[in-house]
């Protein structure tokens, strides 16, 4: 059955040390499972965890302590599918991260252009998730996923910084659970 659950998910071994807690971790991704394990999460819409209970509770049994969970703006705005985000964090007793990823715009492909598509929404999406998972504090905040279309200079990442800040004021999260 664990094999199963190998072919969804893209294991990510943690092996440094984090601060949910004492010494190393170990941690796996969820992706959603729509599309493919890879450029899954870029796909505009509401995301599936189509993850039988089953194979939920081997993640525990396999060893691993926390989980890394993709989310876009749709799914934020969605009850049902944080719901289904709380039951995933369930299985390791409410541990891990929320990762925050931008969806495909129009004529964008793959993983599409590395750049928050719209701040505002984004905000918006992230105080939903923050009422949703802000009593529980083992569960971070990664606000933005592969923020590559930033430029390497002083400009941009300045620009970025200042993007993540904005989120984090408007969405009113407390800057100790975010990671950007």
């Amino acid at each position: 059955q664990f094999q199963v659950l190998i072919r969804y998910l893209t294991i990510l071994m943690m092996c440094v040390p984090l601060s949910f807690g004492n010494g190393f971790e170990r941690g796996l991704n969820i992706p959603p499972t729509q599309g493919t394990s890879n450029a899954g999460a870029f796909e505009p819409g509401l995301y599936r965890f189509d993850y039988e209970a089953g194979l939920l509770k081997r993640i525990k049994e396999e060893g691993f302590t926390h989980i890394r969970v993709p989310v876009n703006v749709a799914s934020a705005m969605d009850n049902a599918t944080l719901k289904r985000i709380a039951e995933l964090f369930a299985a390791v007793d409410d541990q891990g991260l929320i990762c925050m990823f931008d969806t495909n715009e129009a004529g964008e492909t793959g993983h599409g252009n590395g750049r928050v598509n719209n701040p505002v929404a984004m905000a918006a999406a992230w105080r939903r998730i923050h009422a949703a998972f802000g009593r529980k504090p083992g569960i971070r905040y990664e606000l933005f996923n592969e923020p590559f279309g930033y430029a390497l200079n002083k400009s941009s990442a300045r620009e970025y910084l200042e993007e993540m800040k904005y989120i984090i004021e408007k969405a009113r999260l407390p800057e100790d659970r975010c990671i950007i």
